[in-house]
């Protein structure tokens, strides 16, 4: 179990390490496309190519930024499509404050039983949190060689044919 907890704190380092440098050369590649007027780009191995990168430029997508605005019209215009409902902050407020009583909910701060709420029940997970320094501790130990990374060898090809059986 240490070793496991141990690889699981320096996988999370190494996945954070990577996506920050992906993230740097992603804003890279946009100022190189843009600097030669580019769009894509092959990636090469020797003369192989293994890949390609594209510049991609969404089409501006439309967002609600004048919610009473635009529910005014809703209301003028078509009716039929306004429906009361409850404000998201008090659904939020009354699910962080009821308690399970056996089948019902419970509200913890009025005792009231608050109907149409379940309890589902949730798979556990585990969590990688890092103390203060420790991801400095642990990147130091790893370029030190002072602990090793048990990566499991997975044969790809053996997965694939095997999952198409």
């Amino acid at each position: 179990m240490k070793q496991n907890a141990l690889d699981l704190a320096i996988a999370t380092l190494m996945a954070d390490v990577v996506k920050d440098h992906r993230d740097h050369l992603r804003q890279e590649l946009v100022s190189d496309f843009k600097e030669l007027g580019a769009d894509s780009s092959k990636v090469k191995i020797d003369d192989q190519t293994i890949g390609k990168v594209s510049l991609v430029e969404p089409r501006p997508s439309p967002i609600v930024f004048d919610e009473n605005a635009f529910f005014r019209w809703v209301a003028e215009n078509h009716e039929s499509e306004v429906v009361m409902n409850v404000r998201e902050s008090f659904k939020k407020y009354i699910l962080d404050n009821v308690i399970a009583e056996g089948n019902e909910a419970v509200l913890k701060t009025t005792g009231e039983i608050i109907p149409g709420i379940l309890f589902q029940l949730r798979s556990p997970y585990v969590s990688m949190r890092f103390e203060k320094t420790g991801r400095d501790v642990l990147s130091e130990a790893l370029r030190n060689n002072k602990v090793a990374f048990h990566l499991p060898v997975v044969n790809v090809r053996q997965e694939i044919e095997g999952s198409s059986e």
